[in-house]
């Protein structure tokens, strides 16, 4: 029988030595020379207890060193008791060596990595702490190689389908830096190295655009953006002329899969049902992922930087507080790290919900080769002079966990036909309504 690393994380956790970074690390740096490089070449976003137990596991009696590091550091606490105490029942299992610690590498890494065999998900994170949180929400991940000339770094890993008792394989990966450009490249390299990928989300934090006069519509901080039927506003597509600017958005349509399972988990909602935030309570040992307190969502009036505005009174909110509100709409993408309310404001003008630096990059590799995509945005803060970190970590967690229950609500075996949405130069205000024409100049707003 295998050892069950999540179990044994979790006791380590308890350890006072394994609950911040730089004592973890100076267990690390005690460890035999072979592991000791092993778990140093993790990402630093992965360098936890639970990651640091699998890095050891793929060693003979690796595990046994690592508690014998970790009891020299920890003494004779309770809780290292607890954790000497669930090594002591492994070894005892049958088929268990009793021996003195032999470390040497697993001849089946030694083998090289075997590359996932037809993940059906391809997911994308910008940021290293969007990768922890999405890390989180996969079973039994594990690294896989890409092809040849890839350069992305890919997890593979599972996710149930809860509705029909299968699972599906997902590849995950995160960029070297953000940007559309290189978001596209991300994609169009995952794609040609896992050609069985039919749909690539990308998951991770944004910009809201708030609407503090219209409490439905109202997007705050810790809250989830899903992309709609109108997918991604190329905001920075722009036509600029003497005296005015035009939005000139080629974004294609979305997964019409993911768009017909997002809207099954808006009707689980309706119902009073929200499984996306069982799965936040996955990402519980990565740093800085807990809610901040709601005096910490500070929203602020356009133009009057210091003067605070109140936020709408929700019902809806009021029913549930302490947990992300659900949005559905297009969602705006350049690159431009966007600290400027008044231009924020300009731009929700475009049916925009949320503001990003990768999606319009995932919608053009995604087209270019033929499959879909699905944007994912936790907000994190409001596009303007008060931009900070400190909803960043939750805000991962909740797309993250988002992401895992769409997926979920997708049949393991669904593998019906669908397309990428067809090629289209918009000019339109994305609101349902016919098409209106954007113009305005570069100083006032937009006009209709």
């Amino acid at each position: 029988m295998s050892m069950d690393e999540r179990k044994l994380a979790k006791m380590m956790m308890d350890c006072r030595t394994m609950q911040n970074r730089q004592s973890r690390d100076a267990v690390v740096d005690q460890l035999p020379p072979e592991i000791k490089n092993t778990v140093n070449r993790l990402d630093m976003a992965f360098a936890d207890t639970l990651n640091i137990v699998g890095r050891c596991k793929d060693f003979n009696d690796g595990l046994k060193a690592l508690v014998c590091v970790l009891k020299d550091f920890e003494g004779d606490s309770n809780a290292m008791r607890n954790v000497e105490k669930i090594m002591s029942d492994h070894e005892k299992e049958p088929g268990q060596s009793n021996g003195e610690i032999n470390i040497f590498y697993n001849p089946e890494k030694e083998k090289g990595q075997k590359q996932m065999e037809n993940p059906r998900f391809g997911i994308i994170t910008a940021l290293p702490k969007e990768l922890a949180a999405m890390y989180s929400m996969l079973d039994d991940p594990e690294e896989t190689p890409g092809k040849d000339q890839d350069t992305n770094i890919y997890y593979a890993g599972n996710i149930p389908s809860g509705a029909n008792s299968g699972y599906h394989k997902v590849v995950l990966t995160s960029l070297a830096k953000m940007g559309t450009n290189m978001a596209s490249m991300a994609a169009a390299h995952m794609l040609r190295s896992f050609p069985s990928v039919q749909d690539v989300l990308m998951v991770g934090i944004a910009g809201g655009v708030p609407a503090p006069d219209e409490a439905n519509d109202h997007v705050r901080l810790g809250d989830i953006v899903v992309c709609n039927e109108y997918g991604v506003i190329q905001y920075g597509n722009l036509k600029i002329s003497e005296k005015k600017v035009k939005v000139r958005s080629t974004a294609t349509s979305p997964s019409a899969l993911l768009l017909r399972y997002s809207k099954q988990l808006e009707a689980k909602r309706l119902m009073g049902k929200y499984p996306w935030e069982e799965h936040f309570k996955r990402a519980a040992g990565i740093e800085n992922t807990e809610r901040p307190k709601d005096s910490e969502d500070r929203l602020f009036a356009t133009g009057e930087p210091a003067k605070r505005l109140r936020h709408p009174k929700d019902p809806i909110r009021l029913n549930r507080p302490g947990q992300p509100r659900l949005h559905y709409g297009a969602i705006g993408s350049a690159d431009i790290l966007l600290k400027n309310a008044e231009l924020r404001d300009k731009i929700a003008k475009l049916g925009i919900r949320a503001i990003e630096m990768e999606g319009s990059g995932i919608a053009d590799a995604s087209w270019d080769l033929k499959q879909g995509y699905m944007i994912i945005r936790g907000i994190c803060d409001y596009c303007d002079d008060n931009k900070n970190d400190v909803w960043q970590g939750y805000a991962a967690v909740v797309a993250a966990g988002y992401a895992r229950a769409l997926l979920e609500s997708v049949p393991a075996e669904n593998n019906s036909s669908r397309k990428a949405g067809s090629n289209h130069e918009n000019r339109v205000v994305i609101s349902g309504n016919n098409g209106i024409s954007i113009g305005g100049d570069l100083h006032g707003g937009i006009h209709r």
